[in-house]
C-alpha cells in the first residue's frame, strides 16, 4: 500500500494476482478501451503505485503510455515495491503537470487519463481549471477522450468547469467516495447506454481482467441526460486560485 498522509491512499497491490485493480475508479478510468480497443497513445498525469498504466500494458501492450509525476520519490516505490517498470512502451517523465502539457504539440493522444493528487488528496489547482482543460483538448486527437479522478467534494464546481469547455459530450463514472468525468472530444462517437453494454460484453471476450466485468463497470455510467449539477457554481480558473484546505463547497 502506497499512501502519502492519512487522507487517503495513493496505490495499493494484490500481492497473488497483481493485474487485479482494488480501486474501483481505476477500472472505470479502463473504460477508455470502450471506445479504443488498442489506443496508439495515452498520457496519464499522476503515477501513484504505477498499477493502473502496468495493468494498461498488460491489455494493450501496443500503446505507447506516457505517464507524468512531479515526484521521483513517488516512481522510485513504485518500482521498488509494486511491480513497476518502464520499457519501449511505458516513458515515466519527472515534471509539473502542467507545464508538460503545454509544451506538448496538438492532436496526439488518443487518451488523457487525470489522477495526479496533492498530500491532502485534494486536485492540484493548475490541472483542474477551465484553462488546462483547454490545453487537454488541444492535445487530444479530435476522436480522443480524457477521463478523470475526482472527490465528491466541490462536484459541481467540477462539473460546471468541464460543462464550459469544449467537449462534445460527458459522461460521468459515479462512485462512493469520487468519481470519473468522461469528457469526449469533438469527432469522437458518443455511445448511448446500451450501445455501451455491448462493447463492454465485446471487450469481456478479448480483454478480460480477473474479478472484472466490463458490463458491471458500465452500470456505473451517466451520461448527459442523466446528470444534474448546481449550473450556476463557480468554475475552477488559473484566476482563481484557491487554499485547498477549506474550500467552500458549492452544491
Amino acid at each position: 500500500m502506497l499512501r502519502f498522509d492519512m487522507y487517503g491512499v495513493e496505490g495499493i497491490i494484490h500481492i497473488q494476482k497483481p493485474n487485479i485493480l482494488l480501486f474501483d475508479y481505476m477500472r472505470l478510468q479502463l473504460l477508455c478501451l470502450l471506445w479504443y480497443s488498442t489506443p496508439e497513445r495515452v498520457l496519464i498525469l499522476g503515477l501513484g503505485a504505477g498499477v493502473f498504466p502496468r495493468v494498461l500494458h498488460h491489455l494493450s501492450p501496443t500503446s505507447i503510455i506516457d505517464i507524468v509525476d512531479i515526484d521521483t520519490e513517488v516512481i522510485d516505490l513504485a518500482r521498488k515495491y509494486f511491480h513497476f517498470n518502464e520499457n519501449q512502451m511505458i516513458r515515466t517523465f519527472i515534471e509539473d503537470g502542467r507545464h508538460f502539457i503545454e509544451r506538448q504539440t496538438s492532436n496526439q493522444y488518443d487518451v488523457i487519463i487525470i489522477d495526479a493528487n496533492t498530500v491532502n488528496g485534494h486536485i492540484p489547482h493548475d490541472l483542474r481549471t477551465i484553462e488546462c482543460l483547454a490545453e487537454y483538448i488541444r492535445i487530444l486527437k479530435r476522436t480522443g477522450l480524457l477521463l478523470a479522478n475526482y472527490p465528491h467534494e466541490q462536484e459541481s464546481r467540477y462539473r460546471e468547469t468541464y460543462s464550459r469547455a469544449l467537449f462534445k459530450y460527458i459522461y460521468r463514472g459515479k462512485l462512493p467516495y469520487n468519481y470519473v468525468l468522461i469528457g469526449l472530444n469533438q469527432d469522437t462517437t458518443v455511445y448511448n447506454l446500451e450501445e455501451l453494454k455491448m462493447r463492454a460484453r465485446n471487450l469481456q471476450a478479448v480483454k478480460s481482467l480477473p474479478e472484472m466485468s466490463w458490463l458491471e463497470e458500465v452500470k456505473y455510467i451517466h451520461d448527459e441526460k442523466q446528470d444534474h449539477w448546481n449550473r450556476s457554481a463557480t468554475i475552477f480558473t488559473d484566476k482563481s486560485y484557491e487554499n485547498f484546505i477549506g474550500d467552500s463547497e458549492q452544491n
